[in-house]
């Protein structure tokens, strides 16, 4: 037998996978909240698991494996590295920057949903004040977690700057027109 045979059978047979794994996940879903968000079902752990995959898998499917084929086995260290890089990446980094976030771009999402007269000054101004209130706040030890000042200073600094840099767009008021009698057809 050719190694072409080999080759088509392995396709088919990761095809044939693929195509099972989509089968599967169709049946258990039932509408676009399953399918997108997993029913919202998903523990905490699953996502940062996703997350961490989706961030290395080129890396993981392409680099390491051609650093092994080139340069030998010893090149698994680079897995090794990558895992403990990770932990304490979650460990270390990742509680002060979900602060920053949510600091950071809270405010803003809302009021770009709910508030008509947010402008593109008075966002950036919520970001910059949201961003420095949890970069300030954590050295004072008040016991208060800086996210919630940081998200209340971030809101107003949004607010009163988008309020003195405000001028009326009827564009943007039929946008929030529409889609208020979108919502209150439903």
């Amino acid at each position: 037998m050719s190694d072409q045979i080999f080759t088509f059978a392995a396709l088919a047979l990761y095809f044939a996978g693929m195509l099972f794994i989509g089968w599967f996940a169709f049946r258990r879903t039932s509408d676009h909240e399953d399918y997108m968000l997993g029913g919202r079902n998903l523990p905490p752990w699953v996502a940062a698991l996703s997350a961490g995959a989706s961030d290395m898998s080129g890396w993981l499917v392409m680099g390491l494996p051609g650093a092994i084929y080139v340069s030998g086995l010893i090149e698994a260290w680079i897995a090794v590295g990558l895992t403990i890089g990770a932990y304490l990446n979650w460990l270390l980094v990742a509680p002060r920057l979900r602060a920053y976030t949510g600091a950071a771009f809270g405010p803003i999402i809302l009021l770009s949903l709910f508030w008509r007269r947010l402008t593109n000054w008075g966002a950036l101004a919520g970001m910059v004040v949201g961003a420095a209130t949890v970069f300030l706040w954590k050295p004072l030890n008040t016991g208060l977690y800086e996210l919630l000042p940081a998200f209340v200073f971030a809101l107003i600094a949004a607010v009163v700057v988008s309020l003195l840099t405000y001028r009326a767009n009827s564009e943007i008021d039929e946008e929030f027109a529409e889609a208020g009698a979108m919502v209150a057809a439903k």
